[in-house]
């Protein structure tokens, strides 16, 4: 561009010291030319500076769309993320409520009718009583529900629930008898009655226990005597016996 201008220069003075040759005329015409090359050169350049300035600035804006573009790829997939792990847990706690909602329709179910389970057994024959020995009674009054079972001597609770107990024992004179009502292997209840044949020689003792299906209750002695129980009172209407009731059906 430095060259052009001297150019230029150089020209117009030829022209301007010769203006009267007809030569000059083309002179003056390629100063012209000359000028409006110049003026073209630099709207070029300025056109290319703006151009890349636009260029840069495009390219810059084009590099932070990729960057959000990246930043929003990352928060849409740890939204997602997060609505998968939420899914979970609602699925779970779904799940879990359901399950509790069954175990309570099941326990209401249960406990809106008390099943009838009523059991009352008595007469023993005259045996030793030992310690930890079960205490079979042999005359069934009622068993309803079936839970008594006299070969073994032992009630199997048939359902989860609330159950109440008692038995009494009777003794033969100068004997000790001492006998515990046992639930699931839990003393609920203790008696002992000693005959000296001018007291009551009868005694009973009552329990109230929480029971689950499958639990077992029975008498057996606690204090080791030989033959001192008897099967009947010689001067009053009363025997051994061991009676059992489902109070309340449930949840054990």
């Amino acid at each position: 561009m430095y060259l052009l201008l001297i150019v230029l220069l150089n020209v117009h003075q030829l022209c301007f010291a010769r203006q009267h040759e007809p030569s000059c005329s083309q002179f003056e015409f390629q100063e012209k030319l000359l000028e409006k090359t110049v003026r073209y050169e630099h709207k070029l350049d300025v056109f290319k500076e703006k151009f890349e300035e636009w260029e840069t600035r495009i390219s810059k804006d084009l590099n932070d769309l990729k960057a959000i573009k990246h930043e929003l790829g990352q928060k849409l997939g740890d939204i997602d993320n997060t609505l998968e792990e939420k899914k979970k847990e609602f699925d779970v706690a779904m799940a879990e409520g359901l399950k509790k909602q069954e175990i309570t329709l099941n326990s209401i179910k249960e406990n809106a009718l008390t099943p009838a389970v009523v059991v009352l057994v008595n007469d023993v024959s005259d045996q030793d009583v030992d310690t930890g020995k079960v205490i079979k009674f042999t005359s069934v009054v009622t068993n309803e529900g079936g839970a008594y079972d006299i070969g073994t001597g032992k009630f199997t609770a048939p359902y989860n629930g609330s159950y109440i107990f008692s038995t009494s024992v009777c003794a033969h004179i100068s004997k000790w008898v001492a006998v515990t009502l046992m639930a699931a292997d839990r003393e609920i209840g203790t008696t002992s009655i000693y005959n000296s044949a001018t007291s009551a020689t009868c005694s009973g003792v009552s329990g109230m226990t929480i029971l689950s299906k499958g639990d077992q209750v029975w008498v057996q002695g606690s204090y080791k005597a030989t033959t001192a129980l008897c099967s009947r009172h010689y001067s009053i209407p009363s025997s051994p016996m061991f009676s059992g009731m489902l109070v309340h059906s449930g949840t054990a």
